[in-house]
């Protein structure tokens, strides 16, 4: 199914001091960048600017089951609303300051153990890398509440604006989905656990069956089934549903820590190398377009293209750079012994949606569609060309995003988390970069 998108003045309507948008929208993160307004062509010319208050580009969200959405008329408690806002942007979000506020159930000791690892793994990247962060804006539109006796759940998307201590005309946006479980306690409203879209929770959460909603682990339910929201909470008791977050399972913190350490200190060792690529006389990349494309679409959904952003498929990533690469001029690749095309849901290859796929046929392709190499320094890498990301460490890659402005230290976009001009070393897991030398005809 395809997403409509439109272009809309976002109107939000602020209830307390929290942003809730009108059903199935989001405005999108602003996101003003610096760059140099060099005119070579394999250099990018100044990015567009992003504006929420100015028509910005809008996401239609996954329809609901739900005969009746949250809206501003509903009624619930605004303590839930706060409380979960006052964590996610103060101490969960990996944009945040990660700070302590003591938000959290005292008897949710397995969930306060993975805060804490989940900040230390995000401190030791900027630490490596010597900048900070800090959330300039932050809007949460809650989707839908289901509150049972002493239990809340909540299912969101914020949009965040952030910048970096180190570059202080370096503003970045993301669009992160989050949910969030309450308990109503004696001290009031307290996190019980949480989760969202974004790289720390994907790394360290452990694989299991759970249920999902929009691609997030439901931690008290083991049906494997897919969800969009959360009318299915009526199945289980409160108590049901703190016990199985109790029991809701992580990776090996003190493993995922040496792993990280293993990583940064692999890209700290990179060779800082500008790219010297001959262009190519005949199929040469349109670095601009690229750009382009991505301040166009990073945070929305072009309607050419299918979305495969959670319930619709597994991730929109690679999707998204594919697109990316076919509007720098690369045409489908329908013929060659490992093709590269969509013509549709059910006309496509692998290596469009997938990220082992693709880079199984770029090493490969001789031919039509996109041409590339594997290099050893994100340095040495073009607006455009792909980088693939893999959480784990398990060898096999499991998130692809596309160079936003290059250069020593490049910024990236991508789709599922939903980001534009966030910096590269921000994302943990081991990197394989990919340089897109030219297309074929």
């Amino acid at each position: 199914m395809r997403k409509k998108v439109q272009f809309y003045v976002v109107v939000f309507i602020v209830l307390g001091g929290i942003i809730i948008s009108r059903p199935l929208y989001h405005g999108l993160a602003r996101a003003i960048v610096d760059s140099s307004n060099g005119t070579d062509k394999q250099a990018v010319t100044k990015p567009l600017d992003l504006e929420v208050s100015e028509g910005a580009l809008i996401r239609e969200e996954p329809k609901q089951d739900r005969t009746k959405q949250i809206t501003e008329q509903d009624s619930f408690p605004q303590a839930i609303i706060e409380t979960s806002e006052l964590f996610l942007k103060n101490c969960f979000s990996a944009n945040s300051a990660l700070e302590d506020l003591d938000l959290t159930d005292h008897g949710a000791l397995g969930f306060q153990e993975y805060v804490k690892s989940r900040q230390h793994l995000i401190n030791l990247r900027r630490e490596a890398f010597s900048y900070a962060k800090k959330i300039d804006s932050f809007a949460l539109r809650i989707d839908d509440v289901v509150i049972r006796n002493d239990c809340a759940i909540v299912l969101g998307v914020a949009t965040e604006n952030y910048s970096y201590s180190d570059s202080p005309n370096h503003n970045a946006g993301s669009a992160v989905d989050y949910l969030v479980i309450l308990r109503n306690t004696d001290s009031g409203w307290r996190i019980y656990w949480a989760t969202s879209n974004d790289a720390y929770s994907k790394m360290l959460e452990e694989k299991s069956n759970h249920s999902t909603v929009r691609g997030l682990p439901i931690p008290y339910s083991t049906r494997d089934d897919v969800y969009s929201d959360l009318y299915h909470a009526k199945d289980y008791s409160s108590d049901a549903i703190f016990r199985k977050c109790t029991d809701f399972a992580y990776r090996n913190f003190a493993m995922m820590r040496e792993y990280e350490l293993e990583n940064i200190e692999r890209e700290l060792g990179e060779p800082q190398e500008k790219n010297d690529f001959a262009p190519q006389s005949i199929g040469d990349f349109s670095r601009f377009a690229m750009m382009s494309y991505q301040n166009n679409w990073a945070l929305s959904r072009n309607p050419a293209w299918q979305d495969y952003s959670p319930p619709y498929g597994g991730g929109d990533c690679q999707n998204y750079v594919s697109q990316i690469i076919k509007a720098g001029g690369a045409p489908f690749d329908d013929s060659s012994s490992h093709k590269w095309y969509w013509y549709s849901d059910t006309q496509r290859t692998a290596s469009w949606t997938g990220v082992n796929s693709m880079q199984n046929y770029i090493r490969y392709n001789t031919g039509l569609g996109p041409n590339g190499v594997f290099v050893s320094s994100a340095s040495s890498l073009l607006t455009g060309d792909m980088v693939h990301i893999d959480w784990d460490n398990d060898g096999s890659y499991n998130h692809a995003v596309a160079i936003y402005i290059p250069g020593a230290s490049p910024t990236i976009s991508g789709h599922t988390e939903d980001c534009i001009n966030k910096k590269l070393s921000d994302y943990p897991g081991a990197k394989r970069y990919i340089h897109f030398t030219h297309y074929g005809n």
